[in-house]
């Protein structure tokens, strides 16, 4: 025994399959690919359809790098570190991402025509609005918005009234009176059971959003007196002023 040949087969080094090289096996595919990973959108979509054509052609295959890889790649080709980067890399969706609603559907002069101002404001309010979360002015998107959610809403340029007359009988519909809403010219009336906020405000909203397909008569087309119109809603409700 003391003849023989001694071979020290352990180190003091812990060895590790996975960094441990086979021969003439020079750097990684992911360490020779690094930097195109940190490159920009369109070096980086070049970089994705090279690795495509590739690993279709068979070029640069360098898979079997560690000695650990010829183990793992019998389980799967998922557990082989240039295969399972070539599955990230190809999973990759590169794409530009645009505003399609940059500027405004509304001009200035749609605005200010809605809002009755002048044109200088109807342009500072398309600049620092938007409606209903869509860009309306040319400005960062960073920016922060107030909602303009009143273009759409209908407008009734004139000053209006609002009283409730009370009848001294009550109606078959349990009504004890009539809302009248007028403008001098113009004049409608809903009968109502109480003379309430609620119901004030049910009359103003048939009166903006009739549920008829009915338009809503102005007064250019109408032409009817105050005391025609009241007299003929008295008449078809039967209602008697206290």
């Amino acid at each position: 025994m003391k003849n023989c040949t001694g071979i020290q087969l352990t180190s003091e080094r812990p060895w590790d399959p996975q960094n441990a090289k086979l021969p003439d096996r020079l750097d990684t595919w992911p360490e020779l690919y690094e930097e195109a990973f940190d490159a920009t959108d369109g070096e980086r979509a070049r970089f994705i359809s090279a690795v495509e054509s590739n690993k279709q052609a068979c070029i640069g295959r360098h898979d079997m790098t560690y000695e650990s890889d010829f183990i793992l790649s019998s389980v799967g080709g998922g557990y082989v570190e240039q295969t399972f980067t070539e599955n990230l890399v190809k999973s990759v969706r590169v794409s530009g991402v645009a505003s399609a609603t940059r500027h405004t559907p509304h001009s200035v002069v749609d605005i200010a025509r809605k809002f009755g101002v002048s044109l200088k404001k109807a342009a500072e309010i398309a600049v620092r609005t938007h409606q209903r979360g869509v860009r309306q002015g040319q400005r960062p998107l960073l920016k922060r918005y107030k909602a303009l959610t009143h273009i759409d809403k209908r407008v009734l340029p004139d000053k209006w009234h609002m009283d409730f007359v009370h009848a001294n009988v009550k109606s078959i519909d349990q009504n004890v009176g009539l809302f009248i809403i007028s403008n001098g010219s113009f004049v409608e009336v809903w009968p109502a059971p109480a003379n309430s906020n609620v119901y004030a405000g049910e009359a103003l909203n048939d009166m903006c959003y009739p549920r008829s397909s009915r338009p809503i008569n102005t007064a250019a087309s109408r032409r009817m007196t105050v005391a025609s119109r009241l007299q003929s809603g008295r008449t078809k409700y039967t209602l008697y002023r206290r």
